[in-house]
Formats: structure tokens, sequence, C-alpha cells
């Protein structure tokens, strides 16, 4: 079921909101339905719909969730890890326009 405050995220939000948005989103409505995930494996998120991708790879990841949802607003989280190193703000920097 959607969750009707993220329905109008868009990329042009605060991008300290989206990650806030984000983080929340995998803690608790994620991570509860992924407990056999590996460790060091990435979840790229549409924040906007709720929807995700798992893989090793996070370009692997964000390819299978944008092919599915081509405006996503995404937010990348690493399990088992506090950030998926350095990866967060450039992928909260990346803009669909800029494709």
């Amino acid at each position: 079921m959607p969750n009707t405050a993220r329905d109008s995220l868009s990329w042009d939000e605060n991008p300290d909101e989206l990650i806030k948005i984000g983080k929340a989103m995998y803690e608790n409505d994620i991570l509860p339905q992924i407990p056999h995930v590996k460790k060091g494996m990435m979840v790229v998120m549409d924040i906007a719909s709720g929807d995700y991708e798992i893989d090793f790879q996070a370009p692997e990841a964000r390819t299978r969730l944008e092919r599915r949802r081509p405006n996503a607003v995404t937010h990348l989280e690493r399990v088992g890890y506090p950030t998926p190193y350095q990866a967060v703000s450039m992928w909260h920097a990346r803009h669909p326009a800029d494709d």
C-alpha cells in the first residue's frame, strides 16, 4: 500500500529531508522484511513508492528499480553498515534531468 505522505516526493525536496525519509523507510519498513539478506548487500529504494531492489552491486539494483520506476526518488543503504560508504550524497545529488 502506498504511503500517501511520500507519494508527492520529488528530487526538488531538501536533500537532508530525503535522506531522513530514506533512512527511516529502510529501518522501519524494509529491514524487517529482509532478515535473510547478507551483510554488505546494497538496498536501493524509491522513497516515494516504497519499492526497492537488493544486490551486491548498487548500480545493478538501481538499474532494475529504475526500469520499474523511471521517476524514482532513490535512497541507498548497505545492509549491516551505518552508511553505504560515501555513496549516500552521490545518490541523493543525482537528479533525473541530469541523465
